[in-house]
């Protein structure tokens, strides 16, 4: 029966600035997020992981997007609002209902909108290496 050494490998993805994050969505989530991170990353984290091997070290987890670890966090942005020529226009010839109405509904103010980013820090699998015999 062998005796095992356990160790994380880990390689720390170069800094990333915030606002410079990936933006989540129903459609573009942390998974599709984990590929585009992983692929500009994937020949920097071979080469340092081939260190390992050849030193005996074993993978035992999957060796890709799904061990990068994602920092996920919400920005705010603030939108002024969206008044075009047609909402003058309207506002004059209703002689102000429509802008008493729109501002009334809040069409007016500025918008607040959250959105859902993420940001690599590192890659992790779990590494194993047989003990050596005293």
């Amino acid at each position: 029966m062998n005796d095992w050494d356990y160790k994380d490998f880990v390689w720390t993805y170069p800094k990333i600035e915030l606002k410079d994050g990936a933006r989540l969505s129903a459609l573009y989530t942390e998974a599709h997020a984990r590929l585009d991170f992983w692929q500009p990353a994937q020949q920097h984290i071979h080469l340092e992981l081939q260190k390992w091997l050849d030193q005996g070290w074993q993978p035992i987890g999957e060796v890709g997007p799904s061990g990068i670890k994602l920092n996920v966090y919400t920005l705010e942005e603030k939108r002024p609002p969206d008044i075009g020529c047609l909402d003058v226009l309207a506002w004059v010839v209703s002689f102000g209902i429509w802008f008493v109405i729109a501002l009334l509904n809040g069409e007016l103010s500025t918008k607040t909108y959250y959105w859902n980013h993420c940001i690599p820090l590192e890659f992790r699998v779990n590494m194993r290496h047989e003990k050596q015999a005293n």
